[in-house]
């Protein structure tokens, strides 16, 4: 349904030309999910849940979307984080994904700066989002302590992302407690 090159060590890159069209790719997926109604959770490989995270985000009737803040509440502009959010399917939201899909054929950076332009441009009239907590939605160079969602970026490579997820004992492949993170469907 969709070739990807996964075998291509630059995937993993941020910004790599094949980074960009893995990025593209995802926009694509989502926008086919919320056309079809279906609410989407997305998520990137590189992040660890403690706890299911879907109990901890409050998107009420008025939010369309619930999305990572990129830079930890450090600037009162929040930087959104595409790597992890859960949108709504409605009008609003397809309207965004429109927009994303025509724009990223010409643009040359990722999908989150796209993202990021569209959403603080009001591009999309009546758009509302909530920016998840940080201290339980957190980031690459976050303090660790209380979170839901960690999500490993700031690291370029499976190795380095390994290594930050092995520091906070979040990587469990090949540890006794592998089977107690593996998804399961009730």
């Amino acid at each position: 349904f969709h070739d990807t090159d996964i075998k291509n060590k630059y995937v993993c890159n941020f910004n790599s030309p094949a980074f960009n069209e893995k990025t593209k790719f995802k926009l694509e997926l989502t926008r086919m999910a919320l056309r079809m109604g279906y609410t989407v959770v997305v998520t990137d490989l590189d992040e660890f849940y403690s706890e299911n995270p879907l109990e901890h985000i409050k998107c009420g009737k008025d939010c369309d979307f619930a999305i990572q803040d990129n830079n930890n509440s450090k600037t009162e502009v929040k930087q959104l984080n595409s790597g992890f959010m859960y949108l709504k399917p409605n009008e609003r939201t397809l309207k965004l994904y429109d927009e994303l899909d025509k724009r990223i054929k010409t643009f040359f950076k990722d999908d989150q700066s796209l993202f990021n332009d569209i959403v603080y441009l009001d591009i999309i009239k009546g758009l509302q989002f909530q920016v998840l907590p940080t201290h339980t939605f957190c980031v690459g160079h976050s303090p660790v302590t209380n979170c839901i969602v960690y999500h490993a970026n700031f690291a370029v490579g499976l190795d380095s992302k390994r290594k930050r997820l092995s520091v906070h004992q979040m990587w469990k492949v090949g540890t006794s407690e592998e089977n107690r993170f593996k998804c399961r469907v009730n």
